[in-house]
């Protein structure tokens, strides 16, 4: 049930490889309101290709938020791609790339490797009293040929997002193949839009939320779209939901 949070959007325009100006920010705001998204996240990248500075960020939510009206509420924080370097920065001053300046950080992993030593990176963070939020797995290659790694960081505390596009095919058939298996085997803890622009990765959450409810439950949706999402920007408890009791279906298929 509407309405829904989105964690992860490129929203906030001429910094990275999302929205590149303030007319198309304002226009992905509103296609967020008239699908239903009541709060989003713009999480600019950090990472070799682009600089994170949070104070421009709050400048530049409060412009598009002026610009766009009050709905969708805009939030701030970081696609934070997972390397020492960038690990160096947390010790610093954390929570300013933590989703809302809370507790919960987006992390990315990069598409040709998985640092051997990923469980302890995630412990690590775990143990500064941050909680990693995985970003699209589905659509790594890394992750997709370690399903069980990444059981076992979901386990071990880390959240597990993925891509409302890929579970609609938008990413392609191998994205959304691993979306659909991971959803139903109960790895997946909240979908996001990883909004860029107003045409090939939109703001908007129901066509995926529909899908869920038709490949799981209402219940399980909820958790994934409003319930977890809302624990993450308020620094909250997430829910790790349980694989969904398949249906029963004729002559026992």
């Amino acid at each position: 049930m509407f309405p829904v949070i989105d964690i992860h959007s490129h929203v906030l325009p001429g910094i990275d490889d999302g929205s590149p100006d303030l007319a198309t920010s304002v226009a992905m705001c509103k296609a967020a309101a008239a699908d239903g998204i009541t709060d989003v996240v713009g999480t600019p990248h950090l990472s070799d290709q682009f600089e994170y500075d949070l104070e421009r960020n709050l400048r530049l939510r409060d412009q598009v938020q002026a610009a766009a009206g009050p709905k969708p509420k805009l939030l701030t924080g970081c696609d934070f791609h997972l390397n020492e370097i960038n690990l160096d920065l947390l010790a610093v001053d954390p929570h300013r790339y933590t989703i809302n300046q809370k507790n919960y950080l987006l992390v990315e992993n990069n598409n040709y490797s998985l640092p051997p030593n990923l469980e302890q990176m995630f412990f690590s963070l775990r143990c500064k009293g941050l909680i990693p939020v995985l970003t699209h797995p589905e659509r790594n290659p890394m992750w997709q040929e370690n399903p069980d790694l990444l059981r076992r960081v979901g386990n071990q505390g880390t959240v597990v997002q993925v891509t409302a596009g890929a579970l609609s095919g938008r990413f392609g058939r191998t994205s959304q193949k691993f979306a659909l298996e991971w959803l139903h085997a109960g790895y997946v803890h909240v979908v996001a839009s990883d909004a860029h622009n107003t045409r090939s990765r939109p703001l908007r959450l129901k066509e995926a939320y529909e899908l869920v409810v038709k490949e799981t439950n209402a219940d399980t949706a909820d958790i994934l779209f409003i319930h977890n999402p809302r624990a993450i920007i308020d620094g909250g408890e997430t829910i790790h939901p349980a694989p969904p009791i398949k249906k029963r279906r004729w002559f026992g298929f």
